[in-house]
Order: structure tokens, then C-alpha cells, then sequence
């Protein structure tokens, strides 16, 4: 949301905060390769695992689609949870992909809800009306995260918060 070429106050804390995830969490780095006779830029992703690899994203159009995922989901979370709880991102290898998750400690969404969030303009019955926001959030995600090769889930129970988890593919370091 820019207003006059210039970030809202809270977007840019969001950015700040994800760019310091993905630069510390996440530990981006760029790198031209050689494929085919055509460069391309490369986005590292370190991730804590037991055989401590590097997992490559596509390229650096991945990692403005993936900020853009993790700000819309830290934004959810913090609008839908209690003040002074925590909201905790995690990342780990899963096969041949990352999976990453933003957890937080709101009310939880029912079975009915889930069903719909990801669809255009579906909010939560309860917070329609007192929260803001068009409902297009999840559906940009989901968007985003499939147009990368990924998938994107949620995880949750009325009264024990939620988890919004997301897969996207990796390859080894060409050579």
C-alpha cells in the first residue's frame, strides 16, 4: 500500500523486518550462473538442516514474490492475534523443497473458513467488519506461491491459533 510514492509506516516495518529475516533467516545471496549459454541471477537460501546445504530459489524474481508472501502473512498475523503474542516463522528442508511457516497465537479458523480464505474477497465472519483489509491477501499468496511451483496450506484450530505453511521447489548448485 503506497501512498505518494512512500511506504505506510506499519508496510515499512513489515519490509524492514522481512528483509532483516531474509537476509539473516534466510541469508540471501546473489549470483549470476551460466545455464544453456544464458545467465541468470540465483537466490541462496540457507536453511538450518541436519546436511547443512544451500538451497537455491529460481531466481531473483522469486525472492520479491517471496517477500511479498511472508509480508502478507506476518500482516495477517499480526492483525488476527491477541497484542504481546508471539508470531514465529519457521523454515526447514522437506524433500526436494523449503517449506516455511508463519504461526500465530490467534483465535484459530474453522474447517468451514479454511475452506474459503484463499478464494477473492473472503474474510473472517467475525473480523469483516473491525479489521481491515479486502480479502485478497491469501488469494496473492496462493498466486504467488503456485506461480513459483509451490503450495501454500493452512493448519488451524478454533482457540489454538493458526499456521499458514508454504512449499516452494529448490535445485542443488548447478556444477
Amino acid at each position: 500500500m503506497a501512498t505518494g510514492g512512500t511506504d505506510h509506516p506499519f508496510l515499512a516495518g513489515w519490509k524492514t523486518l522481512v528483509h532483516r529475516l531474509l537476509s539473516e533467516k534466510l541469508s540471501h545471496i546473489t549470483r549470476e550462473t551460466e545455464l544453456g549459454g544464458a545467465w541468470y541471477e540465483q537466490t541462496v537460501i540457507h536453511v538450518p538442516s541436519s546436511d547443512k546445504c544451500r538451497l537455491y530459489a529460481r531466481d531473483i524474481t522469486d525472492r520479491l514474490k517471496l517477500e511479498q508472501v511472508i509480508i502478507n502473512l506476518l500482516d495477517n498475523a499480526a492483525k488476527y492475534s491477541p497484542e504481546n503474542t508471539e508470531i514465529r516463522i519457521s523454515a526447514r528442508k522437506r524433500g526436494n523443497s523449503i517449506l516455511i511457516g508463519v504461526s500465530d497465537q490467534g483465535k484459530g479458523i474453522s474447517a468451514d473458513e479454511q475452506a474459503r480464505i484463499f478464494k477473492p474477497f473472503e474474510r473472517l465472519a467475525e473480523t469483516s467488519l473491525t479489521k481491515p483489509g479486502l480479502g485478497l491477501g491469501l488469494l496473492v499468496c496462493r498466486r504467488l506461491i503456485e506461480a513459483m511451483g509451490g503450495k501454500i496450506w493452512i493448519e488451524s484450530q478454533p482457540g489454538e491459533g493458526s499456521t499458514f505453511w508454504f512449499t516452494l521447489p529448490f535445485g542443488r548448485r548447478p556444477g
